[in-house]
């Protein structure tokens, strides 16, 4: 994982040459016998042709073109390359038709795996390809289903506690699980230019179980797609430098950005990350999911416990996190475009571009601010509901740059100001500079800004200070 002078990972080491190489000599799999049939079981083949050509220090295996060769067990893939050249690992087990890729300097590359299940699950067998390997790379690699049936029962590709990878050109589709999946303490990887397309769960995750003893770290994506998942789109669940750089997200059925500490799940916090040049559209659709759900398009939120990242006096927050992008257009389900309501959200930088804010669920708000030490700007044109609301929960010294808000409609009668104070009652200061708001700034407890309901701290507006409602006793 190359590290620019910025400090942060960056997935822009030289994949095409690290995927491309060919170490040692080759041999193709017709070498040892095993030829292109669909239908018969060469699972023990392919594995004692892997054992075979290790023994005898060859360095990569080679598939023949347009082949296909069915496999009804595990295939595993342990120090070796296997270039497919175009041929098809066709998996027709639902329960058993992993491609395993273990060992250090492991190589997958120019190969479509397909699976077919008729039900989610959850065991790594499940998944179409699973990596724990060190040192691999992997590139030109297309995760779909089987013909007209769903996908891979689990994850379409499943880090585990991989180490030290690069991943290029991995396309994922029809997943009854996430579509990528990295976990169990997986470092230093980095994917570029990867796709997932109708995944059955997220898109693509950074889970952290508290349960594995440890974080996953330095994780960086570079152009990433995600479009049609039928969760979140992109989700950051516990881990540490976790970096993506232009991820395009589309018609996720929940939300398309989720960066959060789980008490369900049991997760680590989240701290170093950002997610930059994101665009989401027309995401929080609710397909598949409850008629009465509703999500925001952005959830960050933290958790009020011990972070155990190895500081003894941090809390299970997201934090020392910046989120950048745009949001065009929404699902008709969706709640409102940012809720980060926790006061486990800490120092997070924003810079956000909201447009199209409409829906029947966005009727209350459309940006919920909450958090401790946040800052940034955020720009909303043609939205429903309060613009801005100040969350209960926010606490310490924020500072806004710019809020905009135009062509807003106020679909809750109850609500009627651009920023509405909600009971927040314990921040110190807030620097607001307002840009396209109508009233002047002396108006602050009618017209635009509201803060009844907030009971103390510092305002500054427009470079004017307000008075500020009394401190509680």
């Amino acid at each position: 994982m190359t590290t620019p002078s910025d400090g942060h990972p960056s997935p822009d080491r030289d994949l095409t040459d690290q995927a491309g190489a060919v170490t040692g000599a080759t041999r193709t799999l017709a070498s040892f016998g095993i030829v292109s049939d669909r239908t018969r079981d060469q699972t023990g083949a392919i594995n004692a042709a892997v054992e075979r050509a290790k023994a005898q220090g060859i360095g990569t295996i080679l598939g023949e073109a347009q082949a296909v060769y069915a496999h009804k067990g595990p295939l595993r893939l342990d120090g070796i390359a296997f270039d497919g050249r175009g041929c098809t690992l066709r998996a027709t087990s639902p329960d058993q038709g992993t491609v395993f890729l273990s060992g250090k300097g492991t190589a997958l590359r120019n190969v479509r795996l397909t699976g077919t299940s008729t039900k989610r699950g959850t065991q790594l067998t499940h998944c179409g390809l699973v990596v724990t390997a060190s040192g691999f790379s992997i590139s030109d690699v297309r995760i779909d289903a089987d013909g007209a049936a769903k996908g891979f029962a689990g994850s379409g590709a499943m880090f585990f506690g991989a180490h030290d990878g690069s991943v290029a050109r991995l396309r994922v589709e029809d997943t009854r699980a996430d579509g990528i999946h990295v976990t169990h303490g997986s470092e230093d990887l980095s994917f570029m230019n990867c796709s997932v397309f109708a995944s059955g769960d997220d898109g693509f995750a950074v889970v952290s179980y508290f349960g594995d003893g440890r974080t996953c770290r330095n994780i960086a994506t570079k152009d990433l797609v995600v479009a049609d998942a039928h969760a979140r789109g992109l989700s950051i669940v516990g881990g540490q430098a976790i970096h993506h750089l232009r991820p395009r997200i589309s018609r996720s059925s929940a939300a398309a950005i989720y960066v959060c500490s789980e008490d369900s799940f049991d997760t680590f916090g989240v701290r170093d990350w950002w997610i930059r040049d994101f665009t989401a559209s027309q995401c929080v659709t609710g397909i598949g999911l409850a008629r009465d759900f509703a999500q925001p398009i952005i959830l960050l939120s933290g958790r009020d416990r011990p972070a155990r990242l190895g500081i003894s006096s941090s809390v299970q927050d997201v934090s020392d996190g910046e989120i950048a992008g745009q949001v065009i257009g929404m699902g008709d389900r969706a709640a409102c475009a940012l809720d980060s309501n926790s006061a486990q959200l800490n120092r997070i930088r924003y810079a956000l571009k909201l447009n199209h804010i409409r829906g029947p669920h966005a009727a209350g708000y459309a940006t919920l601010l909450g958090g401790r030490d946040c800052s940034g700007f955020i720009d909303i044109q043609e939205c429903d509901g309060v613009p801005f609301i100040l969350s209960a929960r926010m606490t310490g010294t924020h500072s806004y740059e710019r809020l905009t808000a135009t062509d807003t409609r106020m679909a809750n009668p109850r609500l009627t100001d651009n920023i509405h104070g909600d009971g927040a009652r314990h921040f110190t200061w807030l620097h607001i500079d307002l840009v396209g708001l109508t009233d002047a700034p002396g108006e602050a407890l009618g017209g635009d800004i509201d803060l009844k309901r907030t009971s103390w701290g510092q305002f500054h507006f427009n470079g004017q200070n307000l008075p500020s409602p009394a401190r509680p006793r």
